[in-house]
């Protein structure tokens, strides 16, 4: 989630984040073979079905439906989010990773205390997320006179073991094919 702007508040942090989004959404499409290329990798992988579905599509629907219950409503879509912020953002889901050397690790141990008092301290279930796979016939028009056709297959399915080996046979597909 986006930090809020300095200087800004609140709801015209949540204001802008949408405009951001929309604006990623559309420097996405304007690639459409890059965006095909992942919707279609998203079938049989699961790094691109999520990255699909937080970047594609399914995240352009959320927010154009975020966008208008933020323009009817923007106290309840604010509260929405800082409901999930405590649900996020809590003790026992918060993980600190740090690179530096031994008097910054120190020095970051000792502010940990005083940080963590204003987390909350609650255990929520942990919830199983079964992300979308996209349509498996789908069409994309855009204003091109060059045409793209994707095409995958899952090795899995196939009974292929995935190795490193795959690489080179990969390599050596995307510059033949």
């Amino acid at each position: 989630m986006k930090k809020f702007y300095e200087g800004e508040s609140a709801m015209e942090s949540i204001k802008n984040a949408i405009i951001d989004a929309k604006q990623d959404f559309k420097n996405i499409c304007s690639n459409p073979n890059g965006y095909l290329n992942l919707r279609s990798r998203a079938y049989n992988d699961l790094s691109a079905r999520y990255q699909n579905y937080y970047t594609g599509l399914d995240y352009n629907e959320f927010i154009t439906k975020l966008e208008k219950e933020y323009n009817e409503n923007p106290k309840a879509v604010f509260d929405k989010l800082k409901a999930v912020r405590e649900k996020t953002f809590g003790k026992k889901n918060l993980t600190i990773f740090y690179s530096g050397n031994q008097s910054g690790q120190d020095s970051l141990k000792n502010s940990l205390s005083s940080f963590t008092l204003n987390l909350n301290d609650n255990t929520y279930e942990k919830v199983s997320v079964d992300l979308p796979v996209p349509a498996k016939r789908e069409a994309f028009t855009i204003n091109s006179q060059a045409q793209s056709l994707y095409m995958n297959s899952s090795l899995n399915d196939a009974g292929i073991e995935k190795s490193g080996n795959l690489k080179v046979m990969s390599k050596l597909l995307e510059e033949k094919y």
